[in-house]
């Protein structure tokens, strides 16, 4: 802004110096060309913006810190932020066998399937992953340790109304479902619903 009003100061100051004749422009009688540009940038100076004071900028000595600012010779550096908590993990996924006629492994479950279908099954395992409130039901996933995840037969999903978090050791009483499609992507080849989940003691 203050370059533009030096602009138009000195362009003034050159029109009042300036006579038309013969279709060209000449400095008017009496009036040096060398003169008039001196003029022009003393105005267009007085105009320019003034360079900020050393210090300008920064709180005084003792003053309270204002809330957003960045602490002294912070200026130019990101605040440094919250370490992120790493994702949990569980270490040990290893837990004894549920006993009794219905006491199954995740992997021994997926191995009889077809004959455990639609059948009251007891499995005992780790809370790797919990997915809540979907259908009106937690989707909790289950590991003990035995099978793979080439064979896919290590991890089993226990549909609740019972709540768990991931790390927790548990037991698992409920129906064996097989080729279930719910849409949505929720599709599952065996895994266990309506289960009664409690901690494993």
């Amino acid at each position: 802004m203050a370059s533009k009003l030096g602009c138009l100061v000195v362009a003034a100051v050159l029109a009042a110096g300036v006579a038309a004749c013969d279709g060209k422009s000449q400095p008017a009688p009496g009036v040096d060309s060398k003169s008039l540009l001196g003029v022009g940038a003393k105005a267009g100076a007085a105009f320019a913006p003034a360079s900020a004071p050393a210090g300008m900028g920064q709180l005084p000595p003792g003053h309270p810190p204002v809330p957003g600012s960045l602490p002294a010779g912070a200026a130019g550096q990101m605040p440094q932020h919250p370490p992120v908590a790493p994702p949990a993990t569980v270490a040990d996924l290893r837990v004894p066998k549920a006993a009794g006629p219905e006491g199954r492994t995740v992997a021994g479950l997926f191995a009889g399937a077809a004959k455990l279908k639609d059948k009251p099954v007891l499995v005992h395992g780790v809370v790797v992953k919990v997915n809540s409130g979907i259908m009106n039901k937690n989707w909790v996933h289950l590991q003990d340790g035995t099978g793979s995840a080439d064979k896919k037969d290590n991890d089993l999903v226990v549909t609740t109304t019972d709540t768990a978090k991931v790390g927790d050791k548990v037991k698992a009483r409920g129906t064996v479902r097989t080729d279930k499609d719910f849409g949505f992507g929720y599709k599952y080849a065996t895994m266990v619903e309506d289960a009664k989940v409690e901690a494993l003691k």
